[in-house]
This record gives C-alpha cells, sequence and structure tokens, in this order.
C-alpha cells in the first residue's frame, strides 16, 4: 500500500491516541469519516477503515498504512498521547506512571524525561515517603513536571491535539 509520509504519520498519531485511550472507539469512526469528508479522493486505507464493521477491522486498517509502524514506535508520541489520555481525563495519573515507566525500562529517554517519569511513578504509586499513601499535590507537581519536561523534547503535541480537536468539533457538529 502507497501513503504519503503525511498519511503514515496520521495514521500512526491515530494508532497511538486510541491504543493510550486519549481516542475512543466512537471517536475514531468519527476521526475517519471526518477525513473521507475533507478529502476529494481520500486514500483506499481511509475508505476501507471507514467500512470495517469493528473497531479492530479499523486499526487493522490504519495499521496496514506503509511507514505507520515506525512512526508508531516513537516512544516520545506513546508518551505524549498518554500524557494526553490523562489530560482528556481518561486515564489516571498512576496509569500515566506506569505506561511512562515501562517506556523508559523500554527505550533510551532524555535522563532528565526518565528522571521526571521516576518521579511521577514514586508520588502517584508508590508514595514511600508517606507510607504508602499518595499525596495529591504532590502528584499534580509531579504530572506537571513530566509535561513541561515532554514538551521540552517532543514535538508530536501539536499534530496530536489537532487530531483530537477535529474529533471534537465533528462530534459537536
Amino acid at each position: 500500500m502507497s501513503a504519503s509520509d503525511a498519511d503514515a504519520e496520521t495514521a500512526a498519531c491515530v494508532l497511538v491516541l486510541v491504543s493510550s485511550n486519549a481516542m475512543s472507539p466512537p471517536e475514531l469512526s468519527t476521526w475517519i469519516d471526518s477525513q473521507i469528508a475533507a478529502r476529494d479522493q481520500p486514500p483506499t486505507w481511509l475508505l476501507d477503515a471507514s467500512m470495517a464493521p469493528s473497531t479492530e477491522n479499523k486499526i487493522h486498517h490504519l495499521r496496514s498504512v506503509e511507514g505507520s509502524a515506525q512512526v508508531g514506535a516513537d516512544p516520545l508520541l506513546q508518551l505524549e498521547a498518554t500524557y494526553l489520555a490523562l489530560e482528556r481525563q481518561r486515564i489516571t495519573a498512576d496509569m500515566l506512571a506506569s505506561r511512562a515507566l515501562h517506556l523508559s525500562w523500554d527505550h533510551d529517554l532524555p535522563p532528565e524525561l526518565a528522571a521526571a517519569i521516576y518521579e511521577l511513578e514514586e508520588d502517584a504509586s508508590c508514595a514511600h515517603a508517606f507510607d504508602g499513601v499518595v499525596q495529591a499535590e504532590r502528584v499534580t507537581v509531579s504530572v506537571a513536571m513530566l509535561g513541561a519536561r515532554l514538551s521540552a523534547h517532543s514535538e508530536w503535541r501539536a499534530h496530536l491535539e489537532a487530531i483530537c480537536s477535529l474529533v471534537a468539533v465533528s462530534t459537536r457538529a
């Protein structure tokens, strides 16, 4: 399947948004339909995804876009989408911490980003300094610190927000 670099990047971003819970299955369907409506000649993979009977089949068609797997493997993209899921209140801070921690184990992240992840994990899940009682204000500070460090290293935020805003606009219309 031939696809533009922009299609591969967008398909990867949507896949990561879905897998991180920042985009729901109904939002996925809305996004696909909005992309078809916005294009004079939508690519075959988008038409196939639109006609797919299930979320899993829609995801299959997005995965089939040439180049999307390589883009989707970017740990900063995955972390940014998971952070967005938290902001959209789709996951909790301890879920963000767990996913981020696993990414830090599997990938070579910048040291200051890894440190922010470890701090969030401590504050949101362990709370050793407080006999295991999570302190909400510490979690809030750790989440903000992770967000600041992530924005210094990731270029994905604007693209992910643009995709999510298309879904929000489409669902309001």
